[in-house]
């Protein structure tokens, strides 16, 4: 924490000016609850950008029910690979995208395990380390990165070990069907594709855990 604001955090950017008024998450999740209003299902939750990939991004509202609503239905999707003591999710994305702030961090809050964050996915020797070491249930991520993964120098030469993923939650992009078998293969565990967009908040389509895709 020290290093990254002495040597990082003003030459890149992350500093930002904070205000008499503002309060950091932690003094605001350590205040007692009186003075505070609960939100109503229908009350504004989050502000997600969409459309990049088509034209000039617009935000998305949604409201506290839609994200309830999603994290309830995709937690029930996966029940199986999410029971037990020891379930967690590793999310390689960004929170600030759809899929990971309305598609992972819900299942989380409803279900109350940890959700294990990759700071660069780009990094696929991180990602690697980070399931070794931390052993996650499910596995968040995209075409592109089952296809690093598969191809890192570990996993080839068979020193890397994910036989703790029992799901894995694939979209943004189309799922080759080989790089499903083969990761699925790696694992033991099944791949599930979904298909949404910003403004339906998560799932429209899901393929299920078992039976046929």
């Amino acid at each position: 924490k020290v290093l990254f604001t002495l040597l990082k955090e003003g030459k890149e950017g992350h500093r930002v000016a904070v205000h008499p008024s503002d309060l950091t998450f932690r003094k605001l999740v350590s205040r007692p609850a009186r003075g505070f209003t609960l939100p109503k299902p229908y009350d504004p939750a989050v502000i997600l950008m969409s459309g990049g990939t088509t034209g000039t991004p617009k935000g998305v509202l949604s409201a506290h029910r839609a994200l309830v609503m999603a994290g309830t239905q995709i937690s029930a999707w996966l029940r199986e690979a999410l029971e037990g003591p020891h379930a967690s999710i590793m999310l390689p994305l960004p929170l600030f995208h759809t899929y990971g702030c309305t598609g992972a961090q819900t299942i989380t809050f409803i279900r109350g395990i940890p959700l294990i964050l990759i700071p660069n996915p780009r990094d696929v020797d991180d990602v690697v380390a980070s399931i070794q070491r931390d052993k996650p249930a499910l596995f968040c991520g995209v075409p592109t990165l089952f296809n690093a993964l598969l191809n890192h120098r570990d996993v080839i030469s068979g020193k890397a070990d994910f036989r703790s993923i029992r799901a894995c939650f694939s979209g943004a992009a189309a799922l080759m069907v080989e790089t499903k078998k083969r990761f699925e293969e790696l694992t033991g565990g099944r791949i599930v594709e979904g298909y949404s967009l910003t403004e339906a908040a998560m799932a429209c389509c899901v393929n299920p855990l078992r039976g046929p895709n």
